[in-house]
């Protein structure tokens, strides 16, 4: 409990303040990307299960199948919200839902047509703000990226 008697110093504590200025920044980027995504009628969580199912498509080109499961791993999001996510992106005809060959309890998710080309007009602006929002030079880059790793792999939920 506060101490409501005890003088805090907010502007002082909040410039050391790892959590302070970590949703700080991540409120800034995020307003900056939500205004862009708006435009093209996509939510921020739509955004990042499209190009989750896309860039899943990519690297595994011989594993043809990409599911929820898959999808929530490699984005972060949990399944349940993912499931809301696919119904909504399967009303805008961003995305198609087909039974696996494979596993009758397990569903195919892929890109429609109209889907890769809202991700092509989409992801060249998105990478745009992330590039001027997160400009580093080179080394202050690689050390971001390794800090950011770091806090990741410290947080992997085992399956």
């Amino acid at each position: 409990m506060l101490n409501q008697n005890k003088q805090i110093d907010f502007l002082n504590e909040s410039k050391n303040s790892v959590k302070f200025n970590f949703i700080k920044i991540y409120s800034m980027w995020f307003s900056k990307l939500k205004k862009e995504l708006e435009k093209y009628d996509l939510t921020h969580p739509q955004f990042v299960v499209i190009a989750s199912i896309y860039y899943l498509k990519q690297k595994n080109e011989n594993e043809q199948e990409i599911n929820q499961k898959k999808i929530s791993y490699f984005s972060g999001i949990d399944a349940m919200t993912i499931s809301q996510i696919l119904k909504l992106l399967m009303k805008k005809d961003l995305i198609e839902i087909n039974k696996s060959e494979n596993d009758l309890r397990s569903n195919n998710i892929s890109l429609t047509p109209e889907g890769i080309k809202k991700l092509e007009k989409v992801l060249p602006l998105v990478e745009k703000i992330d590039k001027i929002f997160f400009y580093l030079n080179e080394e202050d880059n690689i050390t971001f990226l390794e800090l950011l790793n770091k806090i990741n792999k410290n947080n992997q939920v085992e399956d």
